[in-house]
């Protein structure tokens, strides 16, 4: 059980609004109202947190605050979402299925990570651990492809089509430094991940079985030197 707040039930930033949430990678432990929260956070959406359940803190996602990935325009939202509606993952359009609306919301399941549904809802493995977002990728008319949107925010995805997993260039950086000066294998490097996000429950953590080979590709000579 962690320590109540110290400084009050008042959020540190605005001061008016009650404490909802905590940051355990910002300094200083930073706790704040859930507005505050979302804003400092926009830009860092790996960090790990927790939630103040008014006699504790829990363990908590930022697809819990409302946190959200944008593609494209400097990590803005795209203005052309607004009136051309929901797609499917992909950067050109498709038939008029895909435009039909798909609620997004979070799934009550018994996953420790929270079950997020809708067409931009992908797993993100970082170095904090693994992580469930929404992803909005960029709709403008000349937007790149949906991969190189990915890889421009410094994601790599598991698959060039509706994508559903990736994995940041830090955490693909950091297991080559692992594997190169530990020997350490892409099994165990992983389980270290689903440990870092639930080291009560690493098993309820979901397992990517394309890491290590996209890891490979990731170091690939040719891959760095045209990326």
């Amino acid at each position: 059980m962690n320590e109540s707040p110290q400084f009050g039930n008042h959020c540190t930033s605005c001061k008016a609004r009650e404490i909802t949430w905590r940051c355990r990678d910002c300094h200083g432990e930073t706790m704040q109202c859930t507005e505050c929260f979302r804003d400092r956070h926009r830009f860092l959406p790996f960090h790990r947190i927790e939630h103040w359940a008014r006699e504790y803190f829990e363990p908590a996602w930022m697809c819990q605050v409302g946190v959200e990935i944008h593609l494209g325009h400097g990590g803005q939202p795209c203005p052309s979402r607004n009136h051309r509606g929901p797609t499917e993952h992909g950067s050109e359009e498709d038939d008029d299925d895909s435009w039909e609306d798909e609620s997004e919301s979070i799934v009550e399941t018994d996953e420790v990570i929270p079950v997020l549904a809708g067409p931009d809802a992908c797993v993100v493995v970082d170095k904090s651990g693994v992580h469930r977002i929404l992803i909005r990728p960029c709709q403008c008319p000349r937007c790149p492809s949906l991969d190189l949107q990915f890889l421009d925010m410094g994601l790599f995805p598991a698959s060039l089509k509706k994508i559903q997993t990736a994995f940041t260039f830090s955490v693909l950086d950091d297991f080559r430094m692992d594997n190169l000066e530990c020997k350490t294998a892409g099994l165990n490097y992983y389980n270290k991940l689903r440990r870092l996000t639930s080291n009560t429950f690493p098993k309820g953590v979901p397992a990517c079985v394309n890491f290590l080979a996209c890891g490979k590709t990731f170091n690939d000579p040719i891959f760095i030197t045209t990326g």
